[in-house]
């Protein structure tokens, strides 16, 4: 089982829990934080584009399409999100 606490306490409780690459933040209600996931997009994608600058636009989508897609999707199917998480 793959679960990590963070190491931040308040009065002995802990904020977040990292699951299986997916991290839950606890508040009023337990909600996931979809911060990370961007962030890990932001930086696959960015990675491959910055190696491709002379390659054509279709190449660049695939690998984006292959690589970073499924960063973006993990375990979407699986989790409830509210409203407040999605900027407009």
């Amino acid at each position: 089982m793959d679960c990590r606490w963070d190491k931040t306490l308040y009065h002995g409780l802990m904020h977040t829990l990292k699951y299986l690459g997916v991290v839950f933040k606890s508040a009023r209600t337990v909600f996931i934080d979809v911060g990370v996931t961007v962030k890990k997009f932001y930086a696959s994608a960015n990675a491959i584009l910055s190696h491709v600058k002379y390659a054509s636009e279709m190449s660049k989508l695939f690998l984006v399409e292959t690589f970073c897609l499924p960063v973006l999707s993990y375990s979407c199917e699986s989790l409830n999100f509210s409203r407040k998480q999605f900027p407009n």
